[in-house]
């Protein structure tokens, strides 16, 4: 038997203990239950790619039948922790084996990181908010972060998440869901910076070759050109409305001088004899 197989039959019975002792429900510290969570999504990782035989029929039926529900329970109660744990900069309890383990570089860091969100998407345990909630994070982490020389390593991890083949990205989630933490950064009122962000990830996506609908470009440049008119629109209004204030104001101390002078000319007619 191989010594990596072994272990992985041999888990079941920590995955046995967790889902019969801890509740979806429960509350606890979070340190605790973080780690327990980071190392479950850890265990589901190393266990996407199961041999087709009695053990990998074991594992794959306890994944099915109690893991991924528990998991979507846990997702439901503990929505913030769960998004805590799969951010690029974790809560430091959540560090748990793999890179995390290792002196490997930033590179590989986000590469193993994605690669355990990506092996949780076709089960629906990543559903839509938590998507849309987490990528602006990771592509940001990824502009700043990984040198431009490695982009290509996420290639492959990219496409299996964007592409629109179902038979190559098994996400649950739509085209324009996948997209939407980026669509959204156009709508009005962004401003130039925020488009500028949003961009600058639609280049990354682009550098290492990833499909991107040519409708949806034409629908976010059409919808970021649209809200920075309507932003310009505003600021026209706001200094047109701002410099009309300001006449007024002028024009009513203007009358309010010559008011005084008529006053002040009035007290020194003098009466006649």
């Amino acid at each position: 038997l191989d010594i990596d197989v072994g272990r992985k039959l041999l888990s079941r019975y920590g995955i046995y203990l967790i889902l019969g002792l801890i509740e979806p429900t429960s509350y606890g510290p979070p340190e605790i239950f973080g780690r327990l969570l980071s190392m479950l999504f850890l265990w589901f990782h190393s266990t996407v790619r199961l041999p087709g035989n009695e053990i990998g029929s074991v594992l794959g039926k306890l994944k099915s039948e109690y893991v991924i529900p528990w998991l979507k329970s846990v997702v439901k109660e503990h929505y913030e922790l769960v998004i805590a744990l799969l951010l690029p900069h974790p809560i430091e309890y959540a560090k748990v084996g793999g890179v995390w383990e290792t002196m490997a570089n930033r590179t590989s860091q986000v590469s193993e990181c994605l690669n355990k969100l990506y092996d949780l998407m076709p089960d629906g345990i990543i559903t839509y908010e938590i998507w849309d909630y987490i990528m602006p994070y990771w592509m940001e982490a990824i502009r700043l972060e990984v040198p431009e020389n490695d982009l290509t390593d996420l290639n492959l991890l990219f496409r299996k998440m964007f592409d629109p083949d179902p038979d190559m990205s098994p996400s649950s989630l739509t085209r324009d869901q996948l997209y939407n933490f980026i669509t959204d950064r156009f709508q009005s009122p962004a401003p130039a910076s925020v488009q500028e962000q949003a961009l600058q990830w639609l280049q990354i996506l682009c550098l290492i070759d990833i499909y991107i609908p040519v409708p949806l470009l034409v629908q976010i440049f059409i919808t970021g050109i649209n809200s920075l008119q309507k932003l310009e629109s505003r600021a026209q209004r706001r200094e047109h409305y701002t410099m009309a204030g300001s006449s007024s104001n002028e024009q009513s101390i203007d009358n309010g001088l010559n008011l005084m002078m008529l006053s002040q000319d009035d007290g020194n007619v003098t009466n006649p004899t």
